[in-house]
């Protein structure tokens, strides 16, 4: 028989079951994610991405053993390793925020919100050309430069190592400093990065109030009530 972990060893099966069902969420998967190291998280989030991208080629009748292999599967390791390298100064935020602290919904892009200052700004386009990005819905003739991150408050790009959009100002937020204030920092596979907050994460979603956030927003309620318990 699987061993409790230590989370679950400091709730009791009420705390559980309740959580459980006044959520709707399955708490012993996020009490497993949770004891993971955040390495471990990113690592089964890629799992689940390159899942949900194999579904989506089966349902459009393409061959999803190409998956892999094609440009673009991504790789969140890889995107945040450019951008450390090119000292990009940004929070993680969206999905693979969520997972690293201890959500399990899948997610399929790295969302960042960036510093505006024009040095970070400058650092974030190479990063980006570094990666071969391509721009969504603009025009491929137009460079990847300050003025393009600049144009709006979300981008959205596909790149080498998968899809990213780069936020300067999310919904429900002060903008990168005041998430980097609150932010949680953390290492993974050599890379340290600053991941969002839970309650930021949870305001922002608040703020957006989409039909896909407010399902995301019950899961990563559920994580803040665990951790509160624990």
């Amino acid at each position: 028989m699987m061993s409790m972990s230590n989370r679950q060893q400091r709730l009791s099966d009420d705390d559980l079951r309740r959580t459980q069902a006044e959520t709707g969420v399955d708490v012993y998967a996020l009490l497993d994610l949770m004891e993971r190291t955040p390495a471990e998280r990113l690592r089964i989030a890629m799992a689940n991405a390159h899942n949900v991208t194999r579904l989506r080629s089966a349902a459009s009748h393409k061959d999803a053993n190409e998956i892999d292999a094609t440009p673009g599967a991504f790789d969140p390791v890889a995107i945040l390793d450019v951008l450390q390298r090119r000292e990009v100064h940004f929070v993680v935020i969206g999905g693979v925020a969520g997972f690293l602290l201890g959500s399990a919904l899948p997610s399929a892009n790295l969302d960042i919100c960036f510093a505006r200052e024009p040095e970070n700004v400058r650092q974030l386009s190479l990063a980006l050309n570094d990666l071969n990005a391509k721009s969504a819905g603009v025009p491929s003739a137009l460079p990847i430069d300050e003025q393009l991150l600049l144009r709006g408050d979300f981008l959205n790009f596909q790149t080498d190592r998968g899809r990213v959009h780069c936020l300067s100002n999310p919904e429900g937020t002060e903008g990168y400093d005041g998430l980097r204030n609150r932010a949680e920092r953390m290492e993974i596979d050599g890379v340290n990065v600053f991941v969002a907050s839970l309650a930021d994460l949870i305001r922002m979603k608040e703020s957006s109030n989409r039909a896909r956030d407010r399902f995301i927003l019950v899961t990563l309620r559920a994580v803040e009530r665990l951790k509160r318990k624990t």
